[in-house]
């Protein structure tokens, strides 16, 4: 699977890890569920996996902040969409709720209640990473059999500060 660098203020993949330095690596086999791993230096710090999908979501989205600088990340939020409908669910840990991105996600759980067809989620997400430090990642998947790791689609994409950093889709709708 791919393996992100930033090089020179954009990214690069590349179809091994590099030797040093910080890289994303997204993951997305037959079996398993897929994830995106972040490292610094070769060890990884934050490993991002979907959360499980509740019984009646079509699609379920997990996001969280990657902060390269400090290497920590951290799980935000998910938003498990059954059609139109989307429940938004906060999953920062308690130590993190009272922290800088309070209010950011207060504006995004607002915008995902505007928003009428969940695809534009990436929206949000992309304004979402301008009032947060760091990078900000979505995962999305849907499964066959919301029991199993059998998905059908998945797409992750990395925003920086408002900009598509890089995007990865497997599967289909």
């Amino acid at each position: 699977m791919a393996w992100y660098t930033l090089q020179d203020d954009s990214w690069s993949q590349q179809s091994s890890p590099p030797p040093g330095g910080f890289c994303l690596h997204v993951r997305a086999e037959n079996t398993g569920a897929p994830e995106v791993r972040a490292l610094a230096d070769g060890q990884e710090f934050f490993h991002l996996s979907g959360v499980t999908p509740r019984p009646t979501a079509d699609t379920t989205h997990t996001v969280a902040r990657i902060d390269p600088d400090t290497a920590t990340g951290v799980r935000l939020f998910a938003v498990h969409a059954d059609g139109r409908d989307l429940t938004f669910e906060d999953r920062r840990p308690d130590d993190h709720r009272r922290d800088r991105t309070e209010q950011a996600l207060q504006h995004a759980r607002s915008s995902l209640n505007e928003i009428l067809v969940p695809v534009y989620i990436d929206d949000v997400i992309e304004e979402l990473s301008e009032r947060v430090s760091g990078l900000v990642a979505l995962h999305t998947a849907q499964y066959e059999d919301k029991k199993s790791a059998s998905w059908t689609y998945f797409r992750t994409s990395v925003f920086d500060d408002g900009d598509l950093a890089l995007e990865e889709e497997y599967g289909s709708i």
